[in-house]
């Protein structure tokens, strides 16, 4: 049996896509939902009762590291132990079928194995992750390593991505799950930064693929992303990059810079504010949800 974790956020229009691609993957599974804005009513959708989906409604959004791990111990309290968990996000569905046990056999070849992610289209057909790399002199995460030319093929990747990440259980217990004070953006890499530390593996694989609504459930509200996204990138690499002082700084600005561009050019206030907010949060240590 595996269990689905799907966290909610003003995504009840697209979500049902996710569970059918789910449900036509024909794998024994179970389907259990946070949602993070429970004035939607999930709940009460006839998707959700026909397919037996375990709907939870947070009084308060939890965001999503904190809402992944309420999920895991959520499920280890109702249906007691298990060995794995997909992680998705309910503007994603599988394209190719079989998708989860592709994931999971390949997942079970070594025990060091943390987590697996797959190759990631948008909505326009392009690449939007496949792999990733951490650069940690210019502070920039890339969704999109460079292949090797295999058609078929998994390897050991810098970091997995959490729009769709198939986990081992035990694994995510011994290191505490995601930090919660993160609540959104950059979990993948705080969580894979503890997963390499002691030894495990994260894996990315081409033998099965996706496709990702990006960042549907902050449309209209962009400024969110924009907060946390630069706040938890200055808490990341300040903390992990091994440069000296003046190159973090350097570094900083540089990224910066290239952040506010788009920001600047259209003169979008909100975005430019939200963004200096989050980098004085960043020098005030001021962590958790906004």
């Amino acid at each position: 049996m595996i269990y689905i974790f799907i966290i909610n956020y003003r995504t009840e229009n697209i979500i049902i896509e996710a569970i059918r691609s789910i449900k036509e993957d024909y794998i024994a599974c179970k389907i259990v939902v946070l949602d993070n804005s429970p004035e939607n009513n999930l709940c009460k959708n006839e998707i959700f009762k026909k397919n037996d989906i375990d709907v939870i409604e947070s009084s308060v959004n939890l965001g999503f590291s904190r809402g992944c791990n309420y999920l895991n111990e959520y499920v280890t309290s109702k249906y007691g132990s298990f060995e794995y968990f997909l992680l998705m996000n309910p503007d994603a569905k599988f394209i190719k079928k079989n998708s989860i046990k592709i994931l999971l056999d390949e997942l079970k070849i070594d025990k060091r194995n943390a987590v697996i992610s797959p190759k990631i289209y948008d909505l326009s057909g392009n690449i939007w992750f496949a792999g990733g790399t951490i650069n940690y002199k210019s502070f920039i995460i890339n969704n999109i390593a460079k292949q090797n030319g295999l058609k078929w093929h998994t390897y050991e990747a810098e970091i997995f991505n959490g729009c769709i990440a198939l986990f081992n259980k035990n694994i995510f217990d011994k290191l505490n799950g995601f930090d919660p004070d993160v609540f959104m953006y950059f979990d993948e890499a705080f969580l894979t930064y503890k997963i390499k530390q002691q030894g495990y593996q994260v894996l990315y694989t081409n033998k099965t693929s996706a496709r990702h609504n990006v960042s549907s459930s902050v449309k209209g509200i962009s400024y969110i992303k924009t907060y946390y996204m630069n706040r938890n990138r200055f808490f990341y690499f300040w903390e992990y990059s091994q440069d000296n002082l003046l190159n973090k700084i350097k570094a900083t600005i540089k990224v910066s810079i290239k952040n506010l561009a788009p920001f600047m050019k259209r003169l979008d206030i909100k975005n430019i504010s939200y963004f200096f907010l989050g980098f004085v949060h960043f020098l005030l240590n001021r962590k958790g949800k906004l």
